[in-house]
């Protein structure tokens, strides 16, 4: 299965003439997730494909929530 959606994803990236780069970029992914799909061993998170999905789409790349106890210390103040 990862590697139907690998080869759909390069056909994509191909046809819209991007870089490796322009995909990590717009996908919100570092260059060497990217560098990485050309590995026989590329085990992507579901989250890394839904970013590269959402760039093909146009869309911004999913943020991770921020974490309650992140979100708690921006208010803190002693």
């Amino acid at each position: 299965m990862i590697e139907q959606t690998l080869q759909t994803i390069r056909s994509v990236v191909k046809a819209k003439g991007w870089t490796p780069a322009e995909l990590a970029r717009k996908a919100g992914v570092s260059w060497a997730t990217v560098a990485n799909m050309e590995s026989e061993d590329w085990s992507p998170t579901v989250k890394t494909l839904r970013n590269i999905e959402r760039a093909i789409e146009g869309k911004a790349p999913v943020k991770s929530p921020r974490t309650r106890k992140a979100h708690a210390s921006h208010g803190a103040h002693a």
